[in-house]
């Protein structure tokens, strides 16, 4: 294994290509974006949304990448990620919300 950090311009490239990335992987392990979702920790909607393209919240990217790196799609490391529970979410899986907007 390489112990030599990753240059940035291909972290650049690994996470521009994630949409295509995900979308080909789930297919390629027959899943739906919901069962991806499940696997991965995340909305279904967060992963709908990668695979349009639209932002990525970094927690997310963290599992997303995790769930590529795994040949099962479920995390085999002791410190992936796990899914986050916020307030008030009766112990949902934390959601990409920028798509809501705050009311005041």
């Amino acid at each position: 294994m390489n112990d030599q950090p990753t240059p940035y311009p291909e972290l650049a490239e690994v996470l521009t290509s994630l949409p295509i990335l995900v979308r080909e992987m789930r297919r390629a392990r027959g899943l739906s974006q919901r069962a991806a979702a499940e696997q991965i920790g995340v909305s279904f909607s967060t992963v709908s949304r990668l695979e349009n393209g639209e932002d990525l919240v970094m927690s997310n990217a963290s599992r997303v990448l995790c769930w590529l790196d795994s040949r099962s799609g479920l995390p085999d490391r002791p410190n992936s990620p796990q899914p986050v529970q916020t307030p008030g979410d009766g112990g949902a899986s934390a959601v990409n919300r920028t798509d809501t907007k705050e009311t005041r």
